[in-house]
């Protein structure tokens, strides 16, 4: 892990942040809009929790995207590109079921943010010693997942 890997993290949580907002004010039924707001205040917990974090560990503030994707590498840029993308096109006009379903195949495909998140968070709370940080990476380990599934949820609604 490179010492700037959870400011980076937190640089990812941001762009999720901006793509959940998109789908929140989009959303036109209140069941959908409710599961994608639940993602967008973890998401921003996530955000605060990795950047004071790192700040504790002596990280750098978070460093500039392009940055962050040289050095953290093509999952992180991906996941960059994935976000952007889909928020795009929310914007233009796709609907926020069609944007959930992609974020669901990205995650089948280990393309996702959440994939993103889980594969550097899970090496990083191995080998920190402080356990204040080792608590943070592992609950935000298991939201990760958790999102995935509601995700899946929002799908299986609008389907009904």
């Amino acid at each position: 892990m490179n010492d700037t890997t959870l400011a980076c993290l937190a640089a990812l949580e941001d762009e999720a942040c901006k793509l959940y907002e998109v789908l929140v004010d989009k959303s036109e039924r209140p069941e959908i809009c409710l599961l994608f707001d639940e993602i967008l205040q973890e998401t921003r917990t996530h955000r605060e929790l990795l950047t004071h974090a790192s700040k504790i560990l002596g990280q750098a503030t978070i460093p500039p995207l392009i940055e962050c994707e040289k050095n953290m590498g093509s999952l992180f840029s991906h996941s960059i590109d994935n976000i952007r993308s889909i928020k795009d096109q929310v914007l233009k006009g796709m609907s926020v079921v069609d944007a959930a379903a992609k974020l669901v195949k990205f995650e089948e495909e280990a393309a996702s943010e959440e994939d993103a998140t889980l594969t550097y968070i899970n090496p990083q709370a191995a080998v920190t010693t402080n356990t204040a940080i080792k608590r943070i990476l592992t609950d935000t380990a298991k939201d990760e997942k958790s999102h995935a599934e509601i995700l899946r949820l929002a799908v299986e609604i609008s389907r009904q």
